[in-house]
Formats: C-alpha cells, structure tokens, sequence
C-alpha cells in the first residue's frame, strides 16, 4: 500500500471513531442515568430505558449532524482528490 493510501485508511477510521464515539458513549450515559431513575422511582417499565436512548440519540444526531457531515466531505474530498 502507498502512503496516500495508508493515509486515506487512517483518516477513515478516524471520522469513524469521532463521529460514533460521541454517540455511543452519550447512549450508555443515557441508558445509565435511565436505569438509575427506574431504580430510585421503582417504575419496571422497560420502554422507559428506551425513550431515553433514542431521546438521546435524536438529539445528539441533531447537533452532531453538521460535524459527521463535514467530516464525511472531507474525507470524500481527500479521496477523490477534489
């Protein structure tokens, strides 16, 4: 492999990493905190550990959206030489 493309794989897996590390990390947070409410109220409802997950999510993507966006552009940019 040449150094453009070691360079081009490296940066890949880099916007991988910066786009779902916020991601993930927020929906275990989420999940946790909804987990610790369950346990403090004594609510057993499992859609509850849910709706905060995708709380979480929609609202993490809305404000991560434009970041992923042009992270991904570029990253196309970069590989196809524009």
């Amino acid at each position: 492999m040449t150094d453009a493309a070691i360079d081009m794989v490296f940066y890949a897996v880099r916007v991988l990493f910066l786009i779902l590390a916020p991601l993930t990390l927020g929906v275990v947070v989420a999940g946790m905190a909804g987990a610790a409410l369950q346990s403090v109220t004594g609510i057993k409802e499992p859609a509850l550990g849910y709706a905060f997950r995708v709380l979480f999510l929609v609202t993490a993507l809305y404000f991560f959206a434009p970041m992923a966006i042009e992270l991904v552009v570029s990253l196309t940019q970069m590989v196809y030489g524009s």
